[in-house]
């Protein structure tokens, strides 16, 4: 079946009329605008995309302060509230969903950073001499995988802890 459609296809290049309509459309596109034209194989070229391209649109410090206020009593918002607090701040409804996604990414990676320097910090040990050092960054992998690894650990057993295990007395 796909030979048939392979030679379809070849059929309809080769016919002249065809190539005419492929020309003429090319040349509309040219009138239309510089900004989308077709490489000599005929895949779509985008240049000087980015003047049609919106600005992005952050939020002044007074909304900014408006969406902590929010951020610190939920959150996460509603269908509803995010529509609301676009309306009263004068955002659109996709800047308030996004500076809500930044900022509880952003809270996660202080959290962790907290953690990892934490674990640093308690990580210093003392060379030979007695002069403090801290272990080297590749060994923070290690670390973190051993924490995740005892976490799992100790969640498998407090799962278990509810089970007793009894022995059959016959």
């Amino acid at each position: 079946m796909a030979d048939n459609w392979e030679d379809v296809a070849e059929y309809l290049l080769r016919n002249r009329r065809l190539r005419e309509m492929v020309d003429d459309v090319l040349n509309s596109l040219d009138e239309i605008g510089p900004d989308c034209r077709f490489t000599t194989d005929g895949n779509r070229k985008h240049e000087k995309r980015s003047k049609n391209k919106r600005g992005i649109t952050k939020p002044d410090l007074i909304q900014k302060q408006r969406l902590l206020k929010e951020y610190q009593m939920t959150k996460y918002l509603t269908q509803e509230r995010k529509k609301e607090l676009a309306r009263e701040l004068n955002l659109s409804q996709v800047t308030v969903k996004n500076w809500f996604q930044n900022r509880r990414r952003r809270e996660a990676l202080l959290k962790r950073n907290k953690t990892v320097n934490k674990i640093r910090r308690m990580s210093i040990r003392k060379n030979d001499d007695g002069v403090p050092c801290l272990v080297p960054r590749n060994v923070d992998i290690k670390i973190s995988e051993v924490l995740k690894s005892e976490t799992r650990r100790l969640n498998y057993q407090n799962n278990l802890s509810g089970f007793v295990v009894t022995q059959d007395e016959n």
